[in-house]
């Protein structure tokens, strides 16, 4: 058996239960708590850089500055992901324009161009 097999299983045993854990929720929100229902996962933003999260009933609250995002943005691991980042996507797209220029050159030779198109669209 291929890894994509295994992929493919791995992921469907995730949605059936994530699926399950869904229905529960719901069920649990409509019978036990209609009140206050459960959440799995929510974050609330309480103002002035503090949030609220409920995880499966247990909450906390954190302080997120903007300086501290800020800080975090500017940091030597991120500015380092982001030189990385633009080369790779420096040559990827440097690699489509070859690619797309070899294949424009070898339909040149077979006699195509701009204007054979042009004329098949009429």
């Amino acid at each position: 058996m291929n890894w994509t097999k295994y992929k493919i299983t791995i992921l469907l045993c995730a949605a059936v239960v994530a699926w399950g854990a869904s229905c529960l929720i719901a069920e649990f929100n409509y019978r036990v708590r209609p009140e206050t229902p459960l959440y799995a996962f929510k974050l609330e933003d309480c103002g002035h850089g503090t949030y609220h999260v409920d995880f499966l009933g247990e909450s906390f609250s954190f302080v997120l500055l903007p300086d501290q995002v800020r800080q975090f943005a500017d940091s030597e691991q991120i500015r380092n992901y982001r030189v990385r980042a633009a080369v790779f996507l420096d040559i990827v797209s440097k690699s489509i324009k070859d690619l797309l220029s070899e294949t424009l050159i070898k339909l040149e030779v077979k006699g195509w161009t701009g204007e054979n198109k042009l004329l098949m669209n009429r």
